[in-house]
């Protein structure tokens, strides 16, 4: 069965992807005449003697706040295409049981859906209107750092401004070879509510304490549990 709606992309002038849903309502036939106002008629083959019909197929577009980067060049901006990408197909999924809704009277209920927890950070950080945003995402990314690399084996070098240019380009070099691995081990990732145990907390707590200095292991972890009050009042538990 195909999918209605359907997720398209429209490319944009600024080199991002626009993402829209496009939605077939179905089609209507009308009825061809001649200058009289008489009906035409099929002369041959199967139809003929019947009137023949104009049929226009009826779709409709919803636009969705969501754009990809067009020609990704970093491992960041792949992965947030892939954020974005995951995100709208979920928008997608609940439009099209939305349509289910209308047109059978009958809806999935929350508890039938599997969610995935990563999925849920994606679409709180696509819908987050205020200043600290872009930490709410940064926790996500940690989180997925933690999940697919506790020991941190897999973290970026950083280069330094006294190093030489070999030097640098040898650690540019590994960091591309540790961002495609970390790439590798965080597809298909799914973390699901229930996952989200004291004990895994306690972890998570640990590893940020190692991973960051001052305050920014208590910044990204307020952050992370705003995305968790969220996801529980939403009744996902």
């Amino acid at each position: 069965m195909k999918d209605n709606p359907k997720l398209e992309q429209r490319p944009l002038k600024d080199g991002r992807i626009s993402l829209y849903l496009e939605y077939y309502i179905g089609r209507t036939e009308t009825p061809i005449v001649d200058e009289d106002g008489n009906p035409v008629l099929y002369t041959s083959g199967a139809m003929a003697g019947k009137p023949k019909v104009k049929i226009t197929h009826n779709r409709k577009k919803e636009t969705l706040p969501y754009y990809l980067i067009a020609s990704p060049k970093t491992p960041a901006e792949r992965q947030q295409n892939k954020e974005i990408l995951e995100l709208a197909k979920r928008v997608r999924y609940e439009r099209e049981e939305e349509l289910k809704e209308n047109k059978h009277g009958y809806r999935l209920k929350k508890e039938e859906v599997e969610i995935n927890y990563l999925d849920w950070m994606a679409e709180y950080h696509a819908n987050y209107t205020k200043s600290d945003g872009n930490q709410i995402r940064h926790a996500r990314t940690v989180f997925i750092d933690f999940l697919i690399d506790q020991k941190m084996k897999l973290l970026p070098e950083k280069v330094k401004g006294d190093m030489t240019k070999e030097e640098k380009e040898a650690i540019q070099k590994n960091n591309a070879k540790k961002a495609a691995e970390r790439e590798k081990k965080a597809a298909g990732l799914k973390v699901k509510p229930e996952q989200l145990t004291k004990d895994l907390m306690r972890s998570f707590t640990e590893y940020l304490i190692k991973r960051f200095t001052g305050e920014g292991a208590h910044t990204l972890y307020a952050r992370f549990k705003k995305n968790d009050i969220s996801r529980r009042r939403k009744g996902y538990h």
